[in-house]
């Protein structure tokens, strides 16, 4: 399950827990837009309702800058999607592993809501999508969201926390992920064996500028986040989003 709890700490990285349970595994990281938030969920109540049924493994990636910065020097002398290799990394220490707990390397789930969900899409496309063995089923809960750090080391790594503004998203290397995702989904290039897809509400409220609520302050807020809009493209994004019919729904709970 790769999802977006409320942690914010890019030092986390590379750590997992196992909640054991029995047979089946589940594996955990976060979502949130490729740059923050921590895979901190209680996962007992699944594993209650379930009637202990499998054991749920929730692991941490590099986020920001330090698992998604890409250039072409970092591509010659480095590592591009470090972040998602990361997550490779876990699924492979399950396979390798999981079986001493009490689960069964040949039955993993990984799975994942927002931007979690986004990365099970690149492990079901990785390397063309050849079989790894290392998952059967992928779940894909997913809104895409785009989040920020709140402190000094995440301010390098990461940009402002709303839709339009993340930085730091995985790239087409020609290794791990090797064209775009539309294109290869089209062909059903895809690994894994069954997959439910789900989605959620008001996922990007959060991320989205609250304080933005009347007509003057989107147009505000749209021309000082998107400085190369033209008026033209002004003009088309609010044929889209019709701003002047919304209601306002303040305090909206933020879950």
């Amino acid at each position: 399950m790769i999802g977006h709890p409320s942690s914010s700490n890019p030092f986390t990285a590379l750590n997992m827990g196992v909640f054991t349970a029995q047979l089946v595994c589940a594996l955990a990281a976060d979502g949130g837009g490729y740059g923050d938030f921590g895979a901190e969920y209680d996962p007992s109540v699944l594993i209650n309702t379930n009637d202990n049924g499998f054991i749920v493994v929730e692991i941490q990636y590099r986020l920001g800058a330090f698992g998604f910065l890409a250039s072409e020097d970092l591509n010659a002398h480095g590592q591009l999607n470090a972040g998602l290799l990361d997550q490779r990394f876990a699924l492979e220490w399950v396979n390798k592993y999981i079986s001493q707990f009490g689960g069964d390397p040949s039955r993993v789930t990984i799975g994942g809501e927002s931007y979690g969900a986004g990365s099970v899409m690149f492990h079901l496309l990785a390397r063309g999508g050849q079989t790894s063995g290392l998952f059967n089923n992928p779940s894909n809960p997913h809104v895409q969201r785009f989040c920020a750090y709140s402190y000094a080391s995440g301010n390098v790594s990461e940009s402002r926390g709303y839709f339009g503004s993340l930085a730091f998203l995985p790239v087409i290397d020609g290794k791990y992920i090797r064209e775009r995702p539309s294109e290869q989904l089209s062909r059903g290039k895809v690994s894994g064996e069954r997959i439910l897809v789900g989605n959620n509400a008001n996922d990007g409220v959060p991320l989205t500028n609250s304080n933005v609520e009347t007509r003057a302050a989107y147009d505000a807020f749209v021309t000082s986040s998107f400085p190369l809009f033209t008026q033209a493209d002004i003009a088309q994004l609010n044929a889209v989003y019709r701003i002047d019919g919304c209601r306002v729904v303040s305090r909206l709970r933020r879950l």
